[in-house]
């Protein structure tokens, strides 16, 4: 629930810059056990005059809460510019079907609502690593992958080995998700977003980890420069003692 949260606040902020909306809705999940049960059941719902957008959770994955979460922002976004007044009908049951004005916002709330929620999810995944990292990859997700025993082995291998020949990983920085960033949504967008290393400056920090260690996460290539510098290290000392033997018998 509570990256559900994040995400959702993520997704309103961006909703709302993107279209430049003046009033902020109050968002509210509920917990519905017999509506989820209903195979037609209620998936979420907005409220003009308090501008409460409200979204059903029991037994749904977190991306279809999200989807009907922007479906209602457009609602919202309607409600903001005044085409959800009393003037134009009540949303009784079948008005979609008999009121040709609230059948327009609900094909325009289906096409905005979807086509906004894939480019924030593209975005999210592409440009905001932070909040990609601390939740899409979190390993407290219900559903991610575990480990394997065999991977955990290799893993845990891996690190003895690195550290016998005197190679430590760099400890894994923990990511802060108090700060959560608003997705960039539109190219123009110029807003509070954390700027991230060019490809450049990566690679020039690459390359001058390489320079340093050539084989930051191959073991055996460091056990190999280690028998190698050995074996150079005995060459020169036996030739070091013919040269000392050669040396003594010139001169007797």
């Amino acid at each position: 629930m509570q990256n559900l949260q994040k995400l959702s606040n993520n997704l309103v902020a961006s909703f709302i810059d993107k279209f430049t909306l003046t009033e902020k809705p109050a968002v509210e999940f509920l917990e519905d056990a017999q509506n989820s049960e209903n195979p037609l059941g209620r998936t979420a719902a907005y409220e003009p005059g308090t501008m409460k957008i409200m979204v059903y959770t029991t037994g749904r994955h977190p991306k279809d809460i999200l989807r009907s979460l922007s479906h209602e922002l457009v609602h919202h976004m309607q409600n903001c510019r005044g085409d959800l007044g009393s003037e134009h009908g009540t949303t009784e049951e079948g008005y979609a079907q008999s009121n040709e004005h609230l059948r327009e916002m609900e094909r325009e709330a289906y096409e905005c609502g979807n086509l906004f929620f894939r480019d924030w999810e593209d975005n999210l995944k592409s440009s905001n690593i932070q909040l990609y990292e601390t939740i899409y990859r979190s390993t407290k997700n219900k559903g991610d992958r575990s480990m394997s025993t065999k991977d955990w082995k290799n893993q845990e291998l891996n690190t003895l080995l690195m550290e016998k020949w005197g190679f430590k990983a760099p400890e894994k920085q923990e990511l802060s998700e108090d700060v959560v960033p608003v997705v960039n949504v539109i190219d123009n967008y110029e807003g509070v977003q954390k700027e991230y290393p060019s490809e450049e400056a990566l690679e020039e920090e690459e390359e001058a980890q390489l320079k340093a260690d050539p084989h930051p996460i191959d073991p055996q290539a460091r056990i190999r420069d280690l028998e190698e510098d050995e074996e150079a290290a005995l060459r020169e000392m036996v030739s070091g003692v013919i040269q000392d033997i050669l040396s003594e018998k010139s001169e007797g």
